[in-house]
């Protein structure tokens, strides 16, 4: 041990001791061979790499899961109705199953050139699905194009209907082909609500994520739920060919076509832009895309396989290309489910597309693939405006009705735990068996680090001693390439064996802060651990839970997410480790192990 690691004033007691006994491991143990003056980010990047192997193990996973039946389509769909299942919980639409309400419809245009409605569709109780349904004059059942737009805009300006300039081009095009649209209305990743300001400039999405996720619902969810909606709402039209139903998008967009695609045998055919990708990376994408458990069941590859045999178009900009991970490996990937159906042309990619021309080429590909027609003149054009400000509104009406919605099932809540377990309502005699399945929940909510059989690999050295007791670092191995270190202090007077108490340090604290190793100030732990090995109890603290830096931190807490996990299942599988190294202690007794 340097000196520079000894408090002052300790200097002139224990140097000679802490010199003399520097080298000299734990009995039992191998010597500790590694610094531990930068600890905290060796350990932070151990458990970053672990969560990355997992991620990248995650593919092997899914592909032992999935066994599709490619001897017929109607065997193919019955070998994948487990995923779909799948991809509705993972979405957070367990409990969406209801048929929407009533639609209502508010016409803001009537022109000769096409008619703009405003439609509300009932969801749920508190939750509507809304968007912009703009409809040619057409005779007769026509296709429709469902166009979902990325996250930083809203449908009256996505497709140019506010403002001096005209019409998207893209509608006009689908207009002129006797093409019915619909624009969901989905919800912006902009910091324009006055609740934005509350919450420290966070953005509508976000905000929304937050509350959704302490519930179960997930802004992917929600999307995907007011698009199915939609889907729902065009095929009972009488104007509207249910067979040519085409959903598509970009960006954000791009997500919530493919989704619903994935969920939706109605939607004739997909159209994906700049969104199909590689997963690997979703930890750090938009955090309100964030889904538990996603790259356990799927990549987009598999949300293609859903889709499959129809026909799906993946469209990809060039400034996309340049800043995904691995968009042609995954359409590799995809393609495997296609050849399997034997309809290798129903998947499509459209590669090297100027950014501008996205949306455009998106729509293009979604015509193309129910063809349609333009029996319009080509000097057609769309002359039609929605006043700004009922946009804003709507936007606002959106967002708010989301917010309430989520609100309400956070305060729902705690009824509903109450319902599920009924504790207080059943004898006590019950509770052993009600713990137990509430154990099993939460274990499931935590997630577990599966042990992969390494052995503990004990490693200290001393570090101090005194009258009182023996200071060691130690490091343990938990699973492979990550470790847990941490101060053990050994009453000096130990007759037999003695209870033992883990000791933790809150977010971003250490062991020493704990135990007064090397410490030179009082913290607010007041180094509680070492009055408790004054007292005759073995100590250990682990260096288990940190907030810093923030970005490292959350980072690790989605790549948990997505293979399972909380991040928190680390600190578990630490601490789980740490008592089992105080277990094989001949001066601990095993059955009086505490937590503090």
């Amino acid at each position: 041990m340097e000196c520079k690691q000894l408090g002052p004033l300790f200097l002139g007691v224990t140097f000679f001791a802490a010199t003399l006994y520097a080298a000299e491991p734990l009995p039992g143990t191998r010597p500790l061979d590694a610094p531990v003056d930068n600890v905290v980010a060796v350990q932070l990047k151990q458990v970053t790499d672990y969560f990355q192997g997992r991620i990248v193990a995650a593919q092997t996973i899914r592909d032992r899961a999935w066994k599709p039946d490619f001897s017929s389509d109607r065997a193919y769909q019955k070998s994948v109705r487990q995923q779909r299942d799948q991809l509705r919980t993972v979405l957070g639409l367990i409990d969406a199953n209801g048929q929407p309400g009533t639609p209502r419809l508010e016409r803001l245009s009537n022109t000769t050139t096409c008619r703009i409605e405003r439609v509300t569709i009932p969801i749920t109780a508190g939750l509507s699905a809304r968007g912009l349904l703009i409809t040619p004059p057409s005779s007769g059942r026509q296709p429709a194009v469902i166009v979902c737009p990325d996250a930083d805009t809203w449908p009256e300006q996505f497709a140019g209907l506010t403002g001096e300039a005209s019409a998207a081009g893209w509608l006009t095009m689908l207009i002129r082909g006797g093409v019915i649209v619909f624009i969901p209305q989905s919800i912006e990743r902009l910091q324009d609500h006055p609740y934005c300001k509350q919450t420290g400039s966070k953005d509508r999405r976000w905000i929304l994520y937050r509350l959704g996720y302490t519930v179960g619902r997930s802004m992917p969810g929600l999307d995907v739920q007011e698009t199915l909606a939609a889907v729902e709402f065009l095929a009972s039209r009488d104007d509207v060919d249910a067979d040519r139903i085409v959903v598509t998008g970009v960006g954000q967009g791009g997500m919530t076509a493919l989704m619903t695609g994935a969920l939706e045998p109605r939607a004739a055919a997909v159209v994906v832009g700049d969104y199909f990708d590689n997963r690997d990376h979703c930890w750090d994408e938009p955090v309100d895309r964030r889904l538990r458990d996603q790259l356990l069941h799927f990549g987009d590859a598999e949300l293609a396989a859903l889709i499959a045999p129809r026909r799906l178009t993946i469209v990809a900009s060039t400034g996309f290309v340049k800043s995904a991970h691995s968009v042609n490996s995954e359409i590799m990937r995809a393609s495997r489910y296609f050849k399997g159906l034997r309809v290798d042309d129903c998947l499509v990619t459209l590669d090297g597309i100027a950014p501008s021309a996205l949306t455009g080429e998106s729509v293009r590909a979604a015509a193309d693939s129910i063809n349609a027609k333009a029996p319009l003149p080509t000097e057609f054009n769309l002359e039609v405006r929605v006043p700004a400000e009922t946009a804003q509104t709507q936007r606002d009406r959106h967002f708010e009705e989301r917010l309430s919605y989520l609100r309400g099932l956070i305060g729902a809540s705690e009824a509903k735990r109450y319902e599920r377990w009924k504790i207080i309502d059943h004898p006590g005699a019950d509770f052993p068996a009600t713990k137990e399945r509430m154990l099993q929940d939460y274990r499931a909510l935590v997630g577990v680090v599966p042990s992969d059989g390494t052995p503990l690999n004990a490693r200290s050295e001393l570090a101090l001693t005194n009258e009182k007791y023996r200071a060691y670092r130690v490091t343990l191995d938990v699973v492979q390439g990550v470790q847990v270190y941490g101060n053990l202090l050994v009453p000096r007077t130990i007759d037999g064996r003695r209870p033992a108490i883990i000791c933790q340090h809150g977010l971003s604290g250490t062991p020493e802060m704990v135990t007064g190793l090397g410490m030179t100030k009082d913290t607010v732990y007041h180094e509680f651990g070492r009055k408790l090995a004054e007292r005759g109890y073995v100590v250990f603290a682990p260096l288990l839970l940190h907030h810093n830096p923030v970005k490292q931190i959350n980072d690790q807490a989605r790549q948990a997410n997505a293979v399972g996990m909380m991040r928190v299942a680390m600190p578990v599988a630490k601490t789980e480790r740490v008592i089992d190294f105080l277990e094989t202690l001949p001066f601990v007794d095993a059955q009086r192990i505490g937590y503090y």
